[in-house]
């Protein structure tokens, strides 16, 4: 898998595509792609992944087709490319609102492309403005089999090793401190 340089507008693509709660300041992503080996971006113009490769699994943090593509088949065929990689693939999708069609459309793409919602794990963090919101945790695996305990362990890893990252300096605070913001049901 080829990864391209980084774009001058990869930032901008996100920040007009995923809702601000989401977003990671500029710095903190300059940081973690610049500084950390583990966490990779794959850019072209019609897609923009951001991921953390770890020894046992792979966090997406960031997956956007624009608009134009979407609908086609490149979102899965990107999820086959990663899952060439045998490793438990780990995300948050927002919860399906009623009112917001975008939010049940990606949830039924992650399901079509196997992944499962881990409804044993609770994920609730709050925004800059101190706002709770909730994200689930869904995840593929290469054997078909997860194991609520083993996706904690790893999403923690995923909340230390990238929401984390430099967040005291970037933020002020941790926005995703692991053993505050997910537990187990």
């Amino acid at each position: 898998m080829e990864y391209t340089n980084v774009s001058s507008g990869y930032y901008r693509r996100l920040r007009d595509y995923f809702p601000a709660h989401e977003m990671k300041d500029r710095k903190q992503l300059e940081a973690l792609i610049a500084n950390v080996p583990e966490y990779k971006i794959w850019e072209t113009d019609d897609f923009l992944v951001l991921y953390g490769e770890f020894e046992s699994f792979l966090f997406i943090d960031y997956l956007l087709v624009t608009g134009q593509k979407r609908g086609r088949g490149l979102g899965s065929e990107i999820l086959r490319k990663l899952k060439r990689k045998r490793k438990p693939i780990l995300l948050e999708v927002e919860p399906a609102s009623a009112n917001d069609l975008d939010s049940q459309r990606r949830r039924r793409f992650y399901a079509r492309n196997g992944f499962v919602p881990l409804d044993a794990i609770t994920y609730k963090r709050k925004d800059e403005a101190g706002r709770y919101f909730v994200m689930d945790v869904f995840c593929w695996s290469p054997s078909g089999q997860i194991n609520d305990e083993h996706a904690l362990v790893m999403m923690k890893t995923a909340c230390r090793k990238v929401h984390n990252y430099k967040a005291k300096e970037i933020y002020g605070r941790l926005p995703a401190d692991p053993d505050k913001v997910l537990t187990l049901n």
